[in-house]
């Protein structure tokens, strides 16, 4: 009895192999997309010279060619496997305790998120520098300039807040400056 489970459980894990060998190779594939989307990242790599750089911008493309066109054909082949195994067996196919499909779609999501965010962060980038680029060509001091001034443009204050300046607490009137008669806070020229 003994002897014929374990010929079952042998003749199991020879259908696994196969199954394994495949999801492994995704995974690879899946840690170098992440190590290209790193390298990407890195402006200092260019700054190589001769020959180092050429060998590394030809392995970058050669990283950006497996992952363009080995992920989607393993990633078919192995829904394919997973789904003729779930027919055969009647169980998900798991690895490293986790049911294979719920990790495919899992590190999907995953994927997609972490691009969704990449793109948030590069355009938030993209308009900070055009702020900056704007308030230099405009004279005023960027926000990451150690010249301390008021966090808003004082012609603007009189007509963002409908309240009379004095009702503004003190430490606004000495953001503000000395007050005219007629209770709007005097321009002042910022100066670089």
């Amino acid at each position: 009895e003994h002897e014929e489970y374990i010929k079952i459980l042998q003749n199991r894990l020879e259908k696994m192999k196969p199954i394994n060998r495949i999801i492994e190779r995704r995974e690879d594939i899946l840690r170098e997309r992440m190590e290209y989307e790193e390298l990407q990242k890195d402006s200092d790599r260019l700054k190589q010279r001769g020959a180092a750089m050429a060998k590394q911008l030809m392995e970058e493309e050669k990283m950006a060619r497996r992952i363009k066109r080995d992920l989607p054909k393993l990633t078919k082949l192995l829904k394919e496997k997973l789904e003729e195994w779930k027919e055969t067996n009647g169980e998900d196919f798991h690895y490293h305790g986790e049911a294979y499909v719920q990790a495919m779609a899992r590190q999907e999501e995953e994927w997609a998120e972490y691009k969704k965010c990449e793109m948030q962060l590069k355009l938030r980038k993209k308009q900070d520098d055009q702020v900056m680029e704007e308030n230099k060509q405009l004279g005023k001091p960027s926000l990451n300039s150690k010249k301390k001034g008021p966090s808003r443009p004082l012609a603007d204050s009189r007509f963002n807040n409908a309240k009379s300046s004095r009702a503004r607490n003190t430490s606004d009137q000495k953001v503000l400056g000395t007050l005219t008669n007629t209770g709007h806070p005097r321009q002042r020229t910022l100066t670089s």
